[in-house]
């Protein structure tokens, strides 16, 4: 299996990564609308070129507490992919650390049940084991639809 290029980032205390084909643009952190009846760790959402992108603040998500807005705070513009149909969703981070080729041999499977279909593998890279995170377990069928719904509704008024 070849390398496939991965982002390290920095969620409160701990280390993620998220493979890199599917990032389309890193952002500083950008004014966002807020979006009114949705999850709370959906920030909001902000213009890239012609389309309106939602933002999850990925402490929130993970922590259930909103992440402190630095000079580092980062967004991760993704492509969520599902069929045909393609969607940028933004990711917020509290920072952005290193990209790094992962190996199959550098993946650690680990054997912890949770309901949650966040929880990945871990890689190891220069010293740090990361969890590894991918679009789809984070942004779900039904979430991107409601998420869209409430993103096609803003852009028409």
């Amino acid at each position: 299996m070849s390398d496939v290029l991965h982002l390290l980032f920095l969620v409160k205390n701990d280390y993620y990564a998220i493979t890199a084909k599917n990032i389309i643009k890193v952002c500083p952190y950008l004014p966002l609308q807020k979006l009114i009846g949705i999850e709370d760790y959906i920030l909001g959402v902000f213009r890239y070129r012609t389309q309106m992108v939602p933002v999850i603040d990925m402490a929130k998500l993970f922590y259930q507490t909103y992440s402190s807005l630095r000079m580092g705070t980062r967004i991760l513009v993704v492509e969520w992919t599902d069929k045909e149909e393609s969607f940028p969703i933004g990711i917020m981070v509290d920072s952005i650390l290193d990209t790094f080729r992962l190996q199959k041999k550098n993946i650690i499977k680990h054997y912890v049940h949770s309901d949650q279909k966040i929880l990945g593998n871990f890689a190891h890279s220069d010293g740090h084991d990361a969890q590894i995170v991918t679009i789809k377990d984070i942004i779900q069928p039904e979430l991107r639809k409601r998420i869209y719904a409430k993103v096609a509704k803003s852009n028409s008024e």
